[in-house]
């Protein structure tokens, strides 16, 4: 057996940790000390001296806090703090910050973002959560670690999870088309549903569309598909008619129905991770109203002839307005208020005249059609007249329906619907 002096093993001891005693401070990771004095025996420590009396630096303390109040959502701003990390030495500290967004278990994430370095523990760390961590990934977590570090260059960290909610789709569906003051659309025109669609986390959005027929409908007789003549749509064919609803990428939608009576339209919108919203607009449909001769000029009164002289000028006999859903006057204009063409048309005129001139044989007057005379007024030339004649005039208003009014000849005036609403006036008229 070799024996070693103990004097020469304690001079070697002692010349290894005469290094680590010229060090005033030792970081407790580093553990050197620790490790080449544990395993000396009495004898030996006192030989080689391993009596440290020098400050060990201790690890701070990180503990990060989520500041700003939730729910969190992609795009919302997330403020942290590192105010409750301590150093237990007392010594200065900083924050290294940074973030990561990830799906919900946290098994993929993104690069890491925000890092921020050299901050006070005091000072809130903000981030915006980004919508997607990865291309077509949404955010679901975001995993934020404060790494804190003290002036002698000991660490500690510390992680906070926060969820990330995801926000439903936003709809609002607007009725387009030519709609009365009843809030009922014509039978026979087109009614358009426009979208206005948001997602506030801004999310690629699926469209689904669909409709619901009133009573007696035949869904080969209803025509309803994305309109394509929109700048703002894609130019896809018309879609056949659905009920159910079918998927598509439209933001509106055209209706022609083939019965009157409620119907609806339909429209679920779902965003990325399978959120959504459907929102349905009532649309009825009406039959097409008789139209209305709502004045004259001058005043069609029964019983009260109007005089002319007959070495007066020509005097105009008119419509001034005629009321209706479709078939109106003055002449409508070329495009509804939501841009769309107008299903509107000018009322039809048939003008009548009952003269001395118009009569049977025995004199009788009787009501002769006017031919060529389609406009709203009819120009009476006096001196075609003997005084002392009385004739009639008289107009008849009609719509694209094309209605035989159930008035008898005699009748000045008409009404389909047995009101006010008048489709025929008649002007006595004498000669003076």
């Amino acid at each position: 057996m070799l024996k070693i002096p103990i004097f020469e093993a304690g001079k070697r001891i002692a010349q290894e940790v005469a290094v680590i005693r010229h060090d005033p401070v030792i970081n407790r990771s580093q553990g050197t000390f620790a490790r080449r004095c544990a395993g000396l025996g009495a004898l030996a420590l006192v030989a080689s001296g391993c009596f440290f009396t020098g400050t060990i630096n201790r690890e701070p303390q990180a503990d990060v806090q989520l500041v700003s109040q939730g729910p969190h959502f992609r795009g919302d701003v997330m403020a942290f703090s590192a105010s409750k990390s301590r150093d237990p030495d007392g010594d200065p500290i900083a924050a290294f910050w940074s973030a990561r967004a990830c799906n919900a278990d946290r098994t993929r994430c993104g690069d890491s973002f925000g890092e921020r370095s050299f901050l006070a523990p005091s000072d809130n760390y903000s981030i915006s959560v980004p919508a997607n961590f990865r291309e077509g990934e949404p955010t679901e977590t975001v995993v934020v670690t404060v790494r804190i570090e003290d002036e002698r260059g000991a660490t500690s960290t510390d992680s906070q999870f926060v969820e990330v909610r995801n926000q439903t789709p936003e709809i609002a569906l607007q009725r387009q088309g030519y709609e009365s003051n009843a809030g009922t659309f014509p039978i026979g025109t087109a009614v358009r549903i426009a979208a206005s669609v948001n997602d506030p986390d801004g999310d690629e959005l699926t469209y689904t569309w669909g409709y619901y027929g009133a009573d007696g409908s035949d869904p080969n007789a209803v025509e309803f598909g994305p309109v394509t003549d929109d700048p703002d749509q894609p130019d896809d064919p018309m879609s056949p008619p659905t009920s159910p609803p079918t998927p598509t990428l439209h933001h509106v939608y055209e209706l022609r129905a083939d019965v009157v009576g409620l119907w609806e339209v339909e429209l679920t919108v779902t965003d990325a991770l399978g959120a959504s919203v459907t929102e349905t607009i009532a649309v009825v449909l009406a039959e097409d109203a008789p139209p209305c001769i709502d004045a004259s000029d001058p005043p069609a009164i029964p019983g009260a002839p109007y005089i002319v002289d007959r070495d007066g000028p020509p005097r105009r006999f008119g419509v001034l307005a005629v009321g209706d859903d479709l078939d109106v006057y003055p002449p409508p204009a070329e495009t509804t208020p939501s841009g769309m063409p107008s299903p509107q048309r000018t009322a039809g005129f048939r003008w009548y005249a009952a003269t001395p001139y118009t009569g049977d044989p025995d004199g009788a007057p009787v009501m002769r059609l006017l031919s060529g005379h389609e406009l709203a007024s009819y120009v009476l030339d006096p001196s075609a007249y003997a005084p002392g004649d009385s004739l009639e005039l008289r107009v008849e208003i009609d719509d694209r329906v094309g209605r035989a009014l159930p008035c008898d000849e005699d009748d000045a005036t008409c009404s389909l619907s047995g009101n006010e609403c008048q489709q025929r006036i008649t002007w006595s008229v004498e000669v003076r």
